[in-house]
């Protein structure tokens, strides 16, 4: 059954392909938004690259991720940003016209990494100094819920703003904190280095099947540009397939994605995105990991009031595509 579902996939992609292989006409701009230094987000990296191969003026903005993303997309300096599930959420409760209308990472790519030898385990860090992007941010939330479901008030720790996933890497590597939930690639990149660090646990184990990674883009952009929306999914479509029959091709850009990433690393990497499924081949645009991401920032109060999925994302594109 399930090689028939992978099949089925397979084929649907195969006719999404065809159907994209003249339909950018022109030399129309897009500029994306994508976050710098992180591996995982390679197969965004690779949708632009078929974009503009297709015929697209494709711009590239590289970000440390967070709010920032968010921010060139409402500024106008952006098109499309591929950025988490929780920015959008965030930014939609503060009034921001922005929809998701494509998955990218579809689990958690975050691992709780130790560099204090008495972390073990979710109590170890009551009192102890964990790194974060900031009080609003995925790995925050993360580390707080893992917390919070073992019983622990999450202000028992010492959260301090460190900055991104790579700087958390680095603060880690030199025992600045204690703690940090950074991405698996960097996690990865410091045990190819033999940093004295360890994993404390995969945070997809206490949030499995949510929605991580998505592109979106202002509500009246999607709007007057139906066409291109529809031929990023194709591309990211198109990038998902690759992924799964390249990997050699995945892990060089990958490596140009995240510049000084061992290849020792690289190789763990594509093993595990390839076990969890985090790009899976129908697209991975569902409402139920969608919802679990509205959930579970209700749970920890980022979310002071649920918002319904139709007023942040849209399927509508995707579902013609899909077609």
């Amino acid at each position: 059954m399930r090689c028939k579902t992978l099949l089925a996939a397979i084929v649907t992609v195969a006719f999404v392909i065809a159907a994209f292989s003249g339909a950018a006409m022109g030399k129309e701009k897009v500029t994306f938004v994508v976050e710098a230094g992180n591996a995982i987000k390679t197969t965004a990296y690779k949708a632009t690259q078929i974009m503009a191969e297709k015929g697209y003026e494709v711009d590239n903005i590289k970000t440390a991720g967070g709010s920032q993303a968010v921010q060139f997309v409402l500024a106008g300096k952006a098109d499309v940003a591929v950025n988490d599930t929780d920015e959008v959420l965030l930014a939609r409760a503060q009034g921001a016209d922005i929809k998701v209308f494509m998955a990218n990472a579809t689990k958690v790519d975050y691992t709780l990494v130790a560099a204090n030898p008495e972390i073990k385990e979710a109590k170890d860090l009551v009192g102890k100094t964990i790194g974060m992007s900031g009080p609003s941010g995925f790995d925050t939330l993360m580390g707080r819920v893992y917390m919070q479901q073992n019983g622990l008030d999450p202000d028992s720790a010492k959260w301090t703003v460190v900055g991104g996933s790579p700087d958390r890497m680095k603060a880690l590597q030199v025992g600045r904190i204690d703690a940090a939930t950074i991405f698996i690639p960097h996690y990865l990149q410091l045990m190819a280095m033999n940093a004295k660090i360890h994993k404390v646990l995969n945070m997809a184990t206490i949030v499995p099947d949510v929605l991580k990674g998505v592109y979106y883009a202002r509500t009246d952009w999607i709007e007057e540009n139906p066409e291109i929306v529809k031929d990023i999914i194709r591309s990211q479509l198109e990038a998902i397939k690759w992924f799964h029959e390249d990997k050699e091709g995945w892990k060089k850009l990958a490596a140009e994605w995240q510049p000084g990433i061992k290849d020792s690393a690289l190789e763990l990497l594509y093993n595990e995105l390839l076990a969890v499924d985090m790009f899976p081949m129908d697209g991975g645009l569902k409402k139920a990991g969608a919802n679990k991401m509205v959930d579970l920032m209700l749970e920890t109060g980022d979310l002071k009031k649920p918002i319904p999925l139709d007023e942040w994302m849209t399927f509508k594109n995707f579902d013609e595509v899909m077609k």
